[in-house]
């Protein structure tokens, strides 16, 4: 296996918002509030390599992830996974607020270089 960078950070990592046997919710470390990621625990690839008890819990920690950031008062939180750059299955939970673009333009933003100042 190639080295992944989620698994190398799941080693380090000393406090999830949230965990399951399967899943870890944590801070994106993006500049904007609310941006979480949504990873499997163990390196998986795909989400045809989940059981059903993956995908049950996934629904516990989607579930989970969205009552955090909605507490934070965005309009919209866009769901993104691509696992193209780092193969490593995981979610991009990035919430969207009033003064910001829509769509693609907010999440070229947000996944890239993020909002400078916030």
């Amino acid at each position: 296996m190639m080295n992944c960078p989620i698994c190398d950070e799941h080693k380090n990592l000393e406090s999830p918002l949230w965990e399951s046997e399967s899943w870890i919710l944590r801070p994106a470390g993006k500049n904007l509030n609310g941006y979480l990621y949504l990873e499997t625990r163990t390196h998986v690839e795909s989400w045809g390599e989940l059981s059903l008890d993956q995908l049950k819990e996934y629904g516990a920690a989607l579930f989970f992830a969205f009552q955090n950031i909605k507490k934070l008062n965005p309009e919209k939180i866009y769901q993104v996974a691509l696992s193209e750059k780092v193969p490593h299955l995981h979610l991009h939970l990035v919430p969207r607020y009033a003064d910001h673009s829509k769509g693609l333009d907010h999440l070229t933003i947000a996944l890239g270089e993020g909002f400078p100042g916030v």
